[in-house]
């Protein structure tokens, strides 16, 4: 199946979604921020979600640098948002980010974004939250 690499500080978060996807038989490289995401990422990942306040570097550093590294260029990228970070959320999606889900979700919508794209011909539209 697919690599995955989930970035979020909180430990719960990361065992939920986490739990989730290998569930379906994907595996998970899980950071709790983004240095760590940064050393530790897979040579190349199928999907990145990233919380959008990570607290060693700001998000849209983190996806900028993402973006240089030759396994993630072109890769889909989802923020995980509160729905009071609008503006963050649109610096994130400048500096290269596909999508983003708004909290609070559950493993549900990540299992349900993820296989939207992860398909063949999967749209990363379709991972936008209202």
């Amino acid at each position: 199946m697919a690599t995955i690499l989930f970035v979020d500080d909180s430990a719960s978060v990361r065992r939920m979604a986490a739990g989730a996807l290998r569930h379906l038989g994907h595996e998970v490289v899980e950071a709790d921020g983004a240095r760590a995401a940064l050393s530790s990422a897979p040579a190349k990942a199928d999907l990145v979600f990233t919380d959008l306040s990570l607290p060693d570097m700001d998000t849209v550093e983190f996806i900028t640098r993402l973006r240089t590294m030759p396994g993630f260029r072109f890769i889909p990228v989802i923020m995980l948002a509160n729905p009071a970070q609008a503006s963050e959320v649109q610096e994130g999606m400048a500096a290269g980010a596909t999508g983003f889900i708004l909290k609070p979700y559950g493993p549900g919508e990540i299992v349900s974004v993820a296989g939207r794209l992860l398909r063949p011909g999967g749209s990363a539209s379709a991972a936008k939250a209202d």
